[in-house]
């Protein structure tokens, strides 16, 4: 389960094309994966 969708993302950005979907996934699953990795990181 991500922190966000991608209808999500498309309706933040205000963005309908569809040709660009493949793109906004793996933003999204790059980003995802940058966020848990912090919140469950040790820092000391």
């Amino acid at each position: 389960m991500s922190i966000v969708e991608l209808h999500e993302v498309k309706r933040h950005l205000h963005y309908a094309d569809d040709s660009n979907d493949a793109s906004l996934k793996s933003f999204i699953v790059a980003a995802d994966a940058i966020i848990k990795n912090y919140i469950t990181d040790n820092f000391g």
